[in-house]
């Protein structure tokens, strides 16, 4: 959901691959005219168990200056921010970095985000377990997160408000980098079907339980208007609390599927309605 951020106590925490920067490999004097990819190489060499940057601030700095966001980033970025990424400052707000954390089972999915932010990430992903506080299960997530950069600063100027808290940004869903694609990793986040029965509807539920009601319908009007799915806001009640999720309904299916399947991880088809049987109309 849009807040991910887990209470959990943590067990423990260590990279999947732990990088470190070799003195003796690096040299910022010698780096000018490099090309990026090669300074990246330079900044991840493999070996202890930490990331020093100390002696290398120039050439880091050096290849901050090469880095901007391209249109495939901010289209996804603006998905998963509105699901389960977050951002996260260490200067008071000059600069951000983007995190995202999820569960095991979709550890593929969260490698193929990673690969998206690829140039702006200077560490594999890194497995982080907990301990279940009532079930004292062990839960293992993935995380990732981007160098802290100003280019970040164009999803906090939309998703962060003047406290630095996360919220629904005004009109996202009619900003130019809101696409399908964005809305296929949206889904890809938050999305469940709406019928778990043998049933087998075609509705999809997004799960934004932490959004306020006036957002969902924001939400819910502007998914009929932009990209012709009839949805509304679905009112749903645990622990004594009300919550709004957004329900696309059964009938805007196929259109949803054309939308966002190019987009869609072999391993998040699960989170999609079955397809309708061959030679079945859908209901108009």
């Amino acid at each position: 959901m849009f807040n991910f951020n887990s209470n959990f106590p943590i067990y423990s925490t260590r990279p999947q691959v732990a990088h470190v920067i070799e003195r003796h490999e690096v040299n910022a004097s010698q780096s000018e005219g490099v090309p990026p990819k090669v300074l990246r190489k330079m900044l991840i060499q493999k070996a202890g168990g930490k990331v020093e940057l100390g002696k290398t601030r120039s050439l880091l700095t050096q290849y901050k200056n090469t880095l901007s966001l391209n249109s495939v980033q901010k289209e996804v970025g603006l998905g998963i921010l509105l699901g389960d990424a977050n951002l996260q400052t260490q200067n008071k707000g000059k600069t951000y970095r983007l995190r995202y954390e999820g569960g095991d089972k979709h550890k593929s999915y969260i490698q193929s985000i990673h690969q998206v932010f690829t140039e702006w990430c200077l560490a594999d992903l890194a497995e982080k377990t907990r301990i279940h506080p009532n079930t004292k299960s062990l839960i293992k997530n993935w995380e990732f997160q981007t160098l802290s950069h100003e280019e970040m600063n164009f999803f906090a100027s939309l998703f962060l408000n003047q406290e630095g808290k996360k919220r629904v940004p005004e009109n996202i869903l009619e900003h130019p980098n809101f696409t399908p694609r964005s809305l296929a990793y949206w889904i890809m986040d938050d999305g469940s079907k709406m019928d778990h029965t043998t049933n087998q509807g075609k509705g999809l539920e997004i799960h934004t339980e932490s959004f306020l009601e006036p957002e969902v319908a924001y939400l819910c009007e502007t998914l009929a208007k932009k990209y012709n799915l009839k949805s509304w806001p679905k009112t749903k009640k645990r622990d004594g609390k009300v919550y709004h999720i957004v329900a696309i309904s059964g009938k805007s299916y196929e259109t949803l599927l054309n939308l966002i399947e190019p987009y869609m991880h072999n391993d998040m088809y699960h989170k999609l309605p079955t397809p309708r049987k061959i030679g079945r109309k859908p209901v108009s």
